[in-house]
């Protein structure tokens, strides 16, 4: 059981530090602790979820933390469009939109 903890703190540790591992990750789901994080782009509407990373590069990186989606926010997805594109979202009291590859970029883990 000890060894078990411990591969789980280790897993844990190696999560949230630089380089993380989910800077590397492809594929939808990270099954870590019981937690299960997902991308923004894949929550259904009218769920709650917080933020876990933000990822990206450059412009886009940027302009999604200036809008508040930080580390620990919590986002509720209102609506999809018709045509699943834009999302709109609500962050902090506020209405976003974000174009549906812009969510992909968010780790979330699901709240409620």
């Amino acid at each position: 059981m000890a060894s078990l903890l411990k591969k789980y703190y280790a897993l844990y540790m190696n999560l949230f530090t630089w380089p993380s591992i989910v800077e590397f990750m492809t594929f939808y789901e990270i099954i870590n602790l019981g937690e299960v994080f997902m991308l923004l782009s894949e929550m259904k509407a009218k769920q709650t979820a917080r933020v876990v990373r933000v990822g990206g590069n450059g412009a886009i990186r940027r302009r999604i933390l200036e809008m508040g989606i930080l580390k620990g926010s919590e986002i509720y997805v209102e609506k999809y469009a018709p045509l699943k594109d834009p999302v709109e979202l609500i962050v902090k009291g506020y209405h976003v939109s974000l174009r549906v590859e812009e969510a992909a970029q968010i780790t979330v883990e699901h709240v409620k």
